[in-house]
This record gives C-alpha cells, structure tokens and sequence, in this order.
C-alpha cells in the first residue's frame, strides 16, 4: 500500500527546513578539506610518533565527511520529486567554477593548463574532473525509480534493504574491499546506498528526536574511537575508509546530532552560506587549483616543515579554514551573479513548466 508522506517539522526547523542539517553540509565540506590537506603530510609520518597519531587523529575525525553529504541528500531529499531546478543549477554551479577557473588560468597562468583543459571545464561530469559529481549525476538517474519505490515499502523492510547493503559492501568489503567492486566508496552505487540509509534513518527520526544530540555524539565517538585505536595500536588504517561500518557509524551520528541542534539565532547565515557546500569541493578538488595552489602553496611557503606536531595540527587546520572560506566567497560570488542574469528565476520557470507538461501527459 502507497504510504502517506508528510512532513512534521522539528523544534529546529523554519518551513520544514532543519538547519542543524543544513550546518552539517558545511561542517562536512570543511572536513573534506581538512582531510585533503592531511594527504599532504600523512607518508612523511613514521608509524609510533605523535606526528603519526595527530595526523591520524584529525584523519579518523574527517573521514566520514563524505558519508555524511551523502547520508544528507536521502535524509532531506527523499520526499521530493528530481527537479529541473536542482539537477541543473547544481549542473551551471560546476560549470561555472571550472570555466572560470580555467580561462582565469589560461590568462594568468597557461603553463598550469593540464592536457585538454577545455573539454573538462565545459564538460566537467564526463570527463571525471570530480569523481564525486560524477557519481552523484549517475545516481540522479535512479532516484526517479528509488523514490518509487522509497514511498511504497514500509519502514521495516527499507531498513533490510539498507542493513543488507550495508553488510555486504561495508563490513564485508572492508574485511576485503577488492572482492566487491565499491573501489572504497568512489561509485555513484555506494551514494545510492548512502542516499537510502538517509531516507531511512529520516524515516525514523522519531526514535532519537528527544535527545538527537546525546544519541549522535555517541554514535559518532563509538564509530571515531575504535578506528583510532586501531590505526594507533595495530596500524591498521583498513577501517578509516568512506565504505567501513566504522566510517558509517560516525556519520549516522553526526547526521543525528545535528538534526537535534537549535539553529534560529544563526539561521539566516546558515540559510546564505549553505548553497556553497558543493562549491567548497568543486573550486579546491579542480585539477588547477589542487596542483597548483592546494598543494603547492603550503608546501612552498614551509607549513609542512615543522617537528611539533602541535604546529603541525594548527597549520592543517588554519590552512583549511583559509581554503574554505576562500571557496565560500568566491562562490557567494557566483550566486550573486546567476541572480542578476535571474538564472534562478529561469530555472525555476523551466521547472514549473515541466511539471505542467507531465501534468498533461498523466491526465492523456
């Protein structure tokens, strides 16, 4: 039987949107970026030293980073129908940074151009210049038939679905990753997992709504804790990776932690700076900036040339912080731009229109 879908907005909420969730996105992006930046320094670390075990640390805190974007887009999304307004706005938001990128780059600096740097600034998701896009547009293609079938199982059995999936290819890839072709979580069909443990986990809120943030920190110390302990005891980094049922437990947790968080008072910036989230990855991950100024820049003004592993964590996470904001302002730049050429509004209109012409074709 076809179930009933309503929303019932939580203490946390304005109009049904949770802006602890919508915190989370950025939360998450600055971790992706701070785990990036720790790949710079991480093979020069000797197993046993505290540089090793600080380095690690903030690796194990970050890792469920893209887990949780992921676990977000069921959790928020799952009720809505694909629209042309997000599919391709966030289409012209990647357009957008790796054109500009690009021709800023051609200008400035054209011994930086990599082989073919046009076709992969106009054709960003073909070309793989974002492994995380692309998989993410191969998983839009499903999610007219996935929320078909999200809206028509109970509960129950969505959730033997998911721990199903889970089993297989987390616990049981991460005991031999090889054998099940998730390549460690960088697939479209690893976000479709993640996107139905979201829906599901949003499915049954309900069970930790009254104490969201104890329930959620917790899960993410019992997921965060027993990895560390495991890199810093045994070496083995196996179970710090985006498919390790370790990984998992600690994004469900910050995704449940967040969702419980009271955000009124800062709502308005939340509601302003959370449209850059993807923005974030896509300006610092493009091939230019990653060679050229991610890497590059920090490597060559000394900040990874430092014994104390107190310095070291500070000069991760300052470095982060600067590359985070940097990308939000340059895409609050671009937002400012399509509203004047009133891309939203276009957008939208197509979108709408859509709907009428699908309207139509049911009803013949």
């Amino acid at each position: 039987m076809k179930q009933k879908i309503t929303a019932e907005p939580l203490t946390n909420t304005d109009n049904g949107r949770n802006y602890g969730i919508d915190l989370l996105r950025l939360v998450s992006m600055f971790l992706v970026v701070l785990l990036h930046a720790t790949g710079a320094v991480r093979k020069s670390a000797e197993a046993g030293t505290s540089m090793y075990e600080m380095i690690y640390l903030l690796r194990t805190l970050c890792f469920p980073c893209v887990d949780i974007f992921a676990i977000i887009s069921g959790y928020v999304g799952w009720k809505h129908r694909l629209s042309v307004n997000g599919v391709a706005g966030t289409w012209l938001l990647v357009a957008w940074h790796t054109v500009l990128i690009t021709a800023l780059t051609a200008l400035l600096k054209p011994e930086w151009l990599p082989k073919e740097a046009w076709k992969r600034a106009f054709l960003p998701v073909s070309t793989k210049e974002y492994w995380y896009v692309t998989a993410y547009f191969m998983m839009l293609l499903f999610i007219p038939l996935i929320h078909f079938i999200l809206k028509r199982i109970s509960t129950a059995l969505l959730w033997i679905w998911v721990g199903s999936f889970l089993f297989v290819h987390s616990f049981l890839s991460t005991l031999n990753w090889k054998a099940y072709g998730m390549k460690r979580g960088y697939n479209f069909f690893w976000l479709i997992g993640m996107y139905l443990l979201g829906a599901a986990m949003e499915r049954s809120k309900k069970l930790w709504e009254a104490h969201a943030k104890l329930i959620g920190a917790a899960l993410f110390m019992a997921g965060a804790v027993p990895a560390y302990l495991l890199i810093v005891l045994a070496d083995n980094r196996n179970w710090i990776d985006y498919c390790s049922p370790l990984t998992i437990l600690s994004a469900v947790g910050a995704v449940i932690c967040f969702s419980g968080m009271k955000m009124q008072r800062i709502s308005r910036a939340i509601r302003m700076v959370s449209p850059t989230a993807l923005a974030i990855f896509v300006i610092h991950v493009h091939t230019i900036t990653w060679n050229h100024v991610f890497y590059s820049w920090p490597r060559s003004h000394g900040l990874w040339k430092t014994a104390s592993s107190a310095l070291m964590c500070a000069n991760l996470i300052g470095w982060a912080l600067t590359v985070f904001f940097l990308c939000i302002l340059l895409d609050l730049f671009r937002i400012r731009v399509f509203s004047l050429l009133r891309i939203p509004r276009a957008l939208k209109a197509a979108d709408n229109g859509l709907e009428k012409l699908l309207r139509r074709f049911r009803r013949s």
